[in-house]
Parts: C-alpha cells; structure tokens; sequence
C-alpha cells in the first residue's frame, strides 16, 4: 500500500511538472521571445506576455506574442487601418494618420488606459520594413519635437517606442504576431502600474488584432495565375526556305544535246 502510495504521489508530480512547463511554453514551434532575458508574466489563450527590466529598472519592456489566422500583409493592413483603432482597440480613444511619407506616417493617438494610468496621448512615427519570406515590420517610436500634437487631452507620454513583426507560419495562411514595446507613461506612477496595466492591454490588443484581421474588408486580392505562354511557332519563311523536297517517282528530263 505505501509503495501504490508512493508511485500516485510521483505520478502527480510528473503531471504537475508538466502541466507548468506546457503553461508556460508557446504553443507552436518558432514562438517566444528573443532571448532569456524574457520572463512570461500572463498567457491568455493564444496571448504571451513577457516582461524584462528596461532604463535601469525604472520601467518594464513588454514582449507580447500570439499567433494569427491570417497572411501577414492582411494583418498588416489592419495595422495601417489607423482611423478604425478606437472600433477595436482596447482603451484607443482616437487615431488619426497626421502626414504619410512613402512607408513611414506620422499618427496622433489618444488613449483612456485603465486605472491608475488614466488619460494618455503622444504623436509616434511608424516606419514599415519588408522582411524575407513575406514578413514585416512596422517599428514605431515618438515623432521629433516639432511634429508633436498637443492637446488638453491628459498627459503627454515621454517615451514610447516599439515594433510589430508579421511572420509567415506554414503556407502563409497565419502569422506569428510579435509586439515588443516599451513606454512610459508619465504620471510619476510606479512600477506596480506600469506591469498591471501591460498585464491588460496586450492580451486584450493581440486579441482584438486577429479577430479584425478576420474581417472581409481586409481580405487581400486574388493572386492572378500566370499566364502560359504557348510554344513557339516556327516562322513560315524560315520553314519554307529550309524544306526538303519529297522525292519524285519520275525520271529526270535528259539534257539537251
């Protein structure tokens, strides 16, 4: 009896093990973070959240990762969407493209961040990059001084900076969403606030992210077949000066005497 004892209790702490480290693992082959300095603080469904010290300390760097059932450029195309961010975007108050200049643009953002953050806005420059096998990335970080909206419309934040990466998975039917972001929101608020309110947001904003990219106005054109080109026909001059004539059952005409 106490050696059956002794194998269940094992057994369940084999499960237990495993169960924790499945937790914590992404769920599909190429996922995580960059590197060890990561630490996974949240999975929600599809949703992992890591978060790492940044500025000395001060302030947490967020990693967030989740996977999509869409092609990249069609999730791209929500991204750039910047006018319908308050239709899905979790605490965007308002989003509007202030200038584009080829594949940067310059937008204002407005947001009503969960308690203690509260209101927020900034002006960031987006700046988009293609990567091989049909990825992107679109890195952002606050725009130069003299392009930056003001407003009475809360605080400015001082610092936000970061990059979506759009990668393919398979045959390119999904993608693998990337969000590496770090931002201070001013305020003077502590740490506690800052990991409380990424502990929110990403899991809600990558959730959001590849329910829009469902939608049939971000569907991507059909790609045309191409065309096949026909074999070469031989040119009919060419055929006739080069013919050989079929061979004739009479005999030759004799020569003249």
């Amino acid at each position: 009896m106490g050696r059956s004892s002794g194998r269940v209790a094992e057994n369940i702490v084999c499960i237990l093990a495993l169960a924790l480290a499945l937790a914590g693992a992404p769920s599909e082959a190429g996922q995580g973070p960059p590197d060890d300095s990561w630490e996974l603080v949240r999975s929600t469904g599809r949703v992992h959240l890591y978060q790492r010290p940044a500025d000395g300390g001060d302030l947490d760097e967020a990693f967030a990762q989740t996977t999509v059932d869409a092609p990249p450029a069609r999730v791209l195309k929500v991204l750039q969407d910047y006018a319908t961010f308050p239709e899905w975007s979790p605490y965007t108050e308002e989003t509007r493209l202030v200038r584009h200049d080829g594949d940067a643009d310059l937008v204002f953002q407005r947001m009503d961040l969960p308690w203690p953050v509260g209101n927020r806005y900034y002006t960031i420059r987006f700046v988009k990059s293609e990567l091989p096998d049909g990825a992107f990335r679109l890195e952002w970080d606050l725009a130069p001084p003299a392009d930056r909206i003001k407003c009475d419309c809360g605080v400015e934040t001082p610092k936000n900076r970061g990059a979506w990466t759009l990668e393919a998975i398979g045959d390119g039917s999904r993608t693998l969403v990337s969000c590496q972001a770090l931002t201070d929101p001013g305020g003077h608020l502590p740490k506690w606030a800052f990991r409380m309110a990424n502990g929110r947001i990403f899991p809600k904003l990558l959730t959001a992210l590849g329910q829009r990219a469902l939608l049939p106005k971000y569907a991507l054109p059909p790609v045309a077949p191409t065309p096949k080109v026909p074999a070469a026909e031989a040119d009919p001059v060419e055929a006739s000066s080069t013919a050989v004539p079929a061979p004739s059952n009479q005999a030759p005409t004799p020569a003249p005497p």
